[in-house]
């Protein structure tokens, strides 16, 4: 049933298929990608690490502030054994429990940097899956997995799109409702999507990277899209300074992430709080702690408004 999910999202032209070279079912990449272009001194030992590393043993970090250390949140994060920094484009070896990362040796980063453009491979067109947010309506029956055991769960979290991560989706529109900032909702969703995402992937790497696609498209959009700004302004409690009629209409088309303070001042103040997290299934239960810094920004009418910004999130 969780690959029928991913099938169903393909079958709908959201994802560009990814690579159907032939793999053994104890593989991690293909054999005829992990092996193009390796020097032979190298293609035994990599083939070996192809076939003794599993999908849960890789932390893909690709959204950190400071340290790629940021991305070793939860307990099934500090078993992993190496961390994959695309933002770097580095290889680390997870040690000290999950406490420290140390150097990878030559062939595991070989392995790594494989792994690393099998997945680029199909990030390259999550432009393209946020156009097809926004110019298609979608309507798609409710996909039933054990992901949504709760009777809590409703159909169409997702607004619109096909529901492949319906408890991220889920618990983003909670979040909206609690009077949380919509940063930190938006950082929380994407920290959610990628736990959801290895419990769907089932430990296929192919599947894992049509969803690494997706999950960077809906993180995109409820950034970005005007739609995710009024929803948020619409559900919210807290009458955050977004959602002034003047500032709502500023920041139209140019949401950016918390970390984005250009033209800001640095208060001094900090923001704690704790959202929800996964709570289903075999993705297991924890919550979503933050400290945001508070920063304050001109509003164009001689004033000034105050917005969490800087935000790093862990999961318990």
């Amino acid at each position: 049933m969780r690959k029928y999910i991913v099938l169903f999202f393909l079958l709908v032209n959201i994802l560009i298929p990814v690579s159907s070279q032939a793999k053994n079912s104890e593989d991690l990449l293909p054999y005829d990608f992990l092996t193009k272009g390796l020097a032979e001194n190298n293609i035994a030992e990599i083939i070996k690490l192809n076939k003794n590393t599993k999908l849960s043993d890789i932390i893909f970090c690709d959204s950190y502030l400071a340290n790629p250390l940021e991305c070793i949140a939860s307990k099934n994060d500090k078993k992993g054994k190496f961390l994959l920094d695309f933002k770097q484009r580095q290889i680390f070896i997870i040690s000290n429990k999950g406490e420290a990362l140390s150097d990878a040796s030559s062939v595991q980063k070989i392995f790594g940097y494989k792994i690393i453009e099998f997945i680029s491979g199909n990030l390259s067109v999550h432009k393209d899956l946020l156009s097809n947010m926004q110019k298609k309506n979608y309507n798609i029956e409710p996909l039933n997995d054990s992901v949504t055991t709760s009777s809590s769960i409703t159909p169409d979290y997702c607004s619109g799109v096909p529901e492949v991560f319906p408890t991220s989706c889920a618990l983003h529109d909670s979040c909206y409702d609690s009077g949380s900032a919509k940063g930190v909702c938006d950082d929380g969703f994407h920290l959610n999507m990628k736990i959801e995402a290895k419990f769907l992937a089932d430990g296929d790497m192919e599947v894992y990277a049509a969803l690494f696609a997706a999950r960077a498209a809906y993180y995109e959009g409820v950034v970005h899209l005007d739609e995710a700004l009024l929803a948020f302004c619409l559900a919210t409690p807290g009458g955050f300074p977004e959602c002034d009629t003047v500032l709502f209409n500023y920041l139209k088309d140019n949401l950016e992430h918390t970390d984005d303070t250009s033209g800001g001042t640095f208060t001094g103040d900090m923001a704690f709080g704790n959202i929800g997290g996964l709570q289903f299934g075999s993705m297991g239960g924890h919550t979503i702690s933050y400290t945001c810094e508070v920063w304050s920004f001109p509003d164009g009418n001689g004033g000034t408004y105050l917005l969490q910004r800087n935000c790093t999130m862990s999961y318990h």
